[in-house]
């Protein structure tokens, strides 16, 4: 089982800025994991975790939909991950998702992270 606690501290972790610069330690840099995302095949939301803040709720609620509408419609067929656009995290976003059973697990990352996954 995956601690998603201990995945946000590495996220944390790794926000740092470590180039010869001293005055950029403290500098953030852009997060790469935008959000990990358990729905069932409904599109009733069974776990959510977002690394880049959303406003609100109802904003919330809006990524979510979205991510299940681009994921739900594609036939099992097709390869498991996809360029989504989430107009809250920009154009530059990855899907990587797996559809086990009842429930898709959906990992949404920057356009420069999807060689890692």
């Amino acid at each position: 089982m995956v601690n998603l606690e201990s995945l946000m501290v590495c996220e944390t972790l790794s926000d740092i800025n470590l180039s010869s610069d001293p005055h950029s330690i403290l500098q953030p840099t852009p997060k790469k994991i935008k959000g990990i995302i358990i729905v069932n095949n409904h599109g009733k939301p069974r776990l959510v975790k977002f690394y880049q803040s959303v406003e609100s709720e109802a904003v919330q609620q809006s990524v979510i939909r979205r991510v299940f509408q681009q994921v739900a419609a594609r036939p099992d067929s097709f390869c498991n991950y996809l360029e989504g656009t989430v107009p809250e995290w920009g154009d530059q976003i990855k899907l990587i998702y797996r559809h086990y059973a009842t429930l898709y697990f959906v990992f949404a990352v920057d356009q420069q992270t999807q060689s890692t996954m």
